[in-house]
């Protein structure tokens, strides 16, 4: 009964989760947060950055790796669930997680918690609504971009701030050109850029006016096939006139000839009628 006791209590931790938030993508700093902070509370948060030992350890710390990662399983959500089937461990389980909804080094993500940090507005929600989302948006700005000592990492953080600002104020005819810059695999300087943005705006205004010309050339050729083809029907009309008119000669000429024989049988009657006289 002892034993099986033993089995019992390490089985339950096996089926029990970390967090009933289960991870879904977007909630990805909450629930990574949580995380962290119950292997902290438990002593094992050395499971996250710590690879499996090869000494007499090592049983151990694969036994108790194991029932943690399946812990975490446990607070992950299905669809999500799907993604990380390949992963054995919690480091490389939490590692892939980072990867795939962390948004570093996703310019795009930057771009969008940028936008919301410098446009935040309160709109219909209660202030402490507003300060929540507002705090939140602060929180995964600075998972995006985190502080570092280092003034080099300092600068560049700074520029691209200073660029997000940039694209954050231009208007809807310039999605083109953010969408190029967003899609690159790094920021560049703020002047490259406005640099980026001047040339994509230059070629689009150039091929605005190919398709005004295109469109202008099209009206003509349009305007002139219209004017060409009423031509054709003005000479197809005075063809059919000449036509009518040539039938109606030939009928009046039809006309004449029979009247002229009319009267050529009417003369040559009377004649004759004057010789059988003239006999008689």
């Amino acid at each position: 009964m002892a034993d099986n006791k033993n089995v019992i209590s390490d089985v339950i931790p096996v089926m029990t989760k970390i967090t009933e938030h289960k991870l879904n993508g977007s909630n990805y700093l909450k629930w990574s947060k949580t995380v962290r902070v119950y292997l902290r509370s438990i002593d094992k948060d050395d499971h996250l950055t710590k690879d499996p030992p090869t000494d007499d350890t090592r049983q151990t710390w694969l036994r108790e790796d194991a029932r943690l990662f399946l812990q975490l399983r446990n607070s992950i959500h299905s669809e999500v669930i799907i993604l990380i089937n390949h992963c054995e461990f919690v480091k490389e389980l939490m590692d892939y997680l980072n990867f795939l909804y962390s948004g570093k080094g996703n310019i795009s993500r930057i771009y969008d918690v940028c936008k919301a940090f410098y446009r935040a507005e309160k709109e219909d929600k209660s202030l402490t609504a507003y300060f929540m989302d507002f705090k939140r948006v602060y929180e995964e700005l600075n998972v995006l971009l985190p502080f570092s000592p280092d003034v080099k990492v300092q600068q560049a953080q700074r520029e691209q701030l200073a660029v997000m600002s940039f694209l954050t104020g231009l208007p809807s005819e310039y999605e083109t050109s953010k969408y190029q810059i967003l899609s690159s695999s790094e920021i560049s300087s703020l002047h490259e850029t406005f640099t980026r943005v001047l040339r994509t705006e230059s070629t689009q205004s150039s091929q605005t006016q190919r398709v005004l010309l295109l469109a202008v050339i099209q009206m003509n050729n349009r305007v002139i096939e219209e004017e060409v083809e009423e031509e054709l029907q003005a000479i197809e009309i005075i063809s059919v006139m000449e036509r009518l008119v040539l039938i109606r000669t030939q009928e009046e000429s039809f006309v004449i000839i029979i009247m002229s024989l009319a009267i050529q049988n009417i003369i040559v009657r009377n004649f004759r009628g004057k010789i059988s006289d003239h006999r008689w």
